[in-house]
């Protein structure tokens, strides 16, 4: 299971590309949501408690752990998990990070930023593994 090698390349490529879609997925929900006539301290504010948006920007991070998931994995090329495990425990610092930025956020919402990432990243590389080693048997 953890028979491959550590590629560093692979998981700064990974990261990276993670850090630039929850970027502009970010981006794009906010801009999306944002009331016109409010002044931008209190659209921060009410950015901070309006469910509707965490749940949004959260469906954004579902994404974003599935692709670091893929990618991780070699896009189902790897043959083992020690480049996803890395990623998946990376994001799951990144979800530290959240709670720390955003404290006033629903209390089920900092468990998943914490407890979900790492699973769903391994989630994705195990179903695209086994369905790489699916495809290998038919070929």
């Amino acid at each position: 299971m953890l028979n491959n090698k550590l590629n560093i390349k692979i998981i700064i490529k990974t990261i990276t590309a993670f850090l630039l879609y929850v970027t502009v997925a970010g981006l794009v929900l906010v801009q999306m949501w944002l009331p016109e006539g409010v002044s931008h301290q209190q659209a921060m504010a009410m950015a901070e408690v309006d469910i509707g948006l965490q749940t949004q920007s959260m469906f954004a991070g579902l994404i974003g752990c599935l692709l670091v998931g893929a990618m991780s994995s070699g896009w189902g090329t790897a043959s083992g998990y020690k480049n996803t495990l890395v990623c998946g425990m990376l994001l799951t610092l990144y979800g530290v990070l959240g709670v720390y930025l955003h404290p006033q956020h629903a209390l089920w919402a900092q468990y998943i930023k914490v407890l979900m990432p790492l699973p769903i990243v391994l989630l994705m590389a195990s179903l695209l593994c086994a369905w790489r080693q699916g495809v290998a048997k038919n070929a």
